[in-house]
């Protein structure tokens, strides 16, 4: 795991994007809370803690193949 680590932290320095970072080594931003979608396992996929969900001062937009339960999720 760490040489793909060095991977990544290698191609970003080459991308001279500020905003570029690891996601496996969190995501920073400006999220001031969550909203709990009622499912712990949605939860997690949004934001990496069952207890989290939506990021309150985000957009979120679900896509996908029709037939997979967007609309149910919403």
């Amino acid at each position: 795991m760490m040489a793909e680590n060095n991977f990544f932290a290698d191609a970003i320095k080459g991308l001279n994007n500020e905003y570029a970072g690891v996601a496996a080594n969190g995501v920073s931003g400006d999220i001031t809370g969550y909203i709990d979608t009622g499912c712990y396992i949605l939860n997690a996929q949004l934001c990496g803690d069952i207890y989290g969900g939506m990021a309150s001062n985000k957009a979120l937009g679900l896509a996908g193949e029709s037939s997979t339960g967007k609309t149910f999720v919403a």
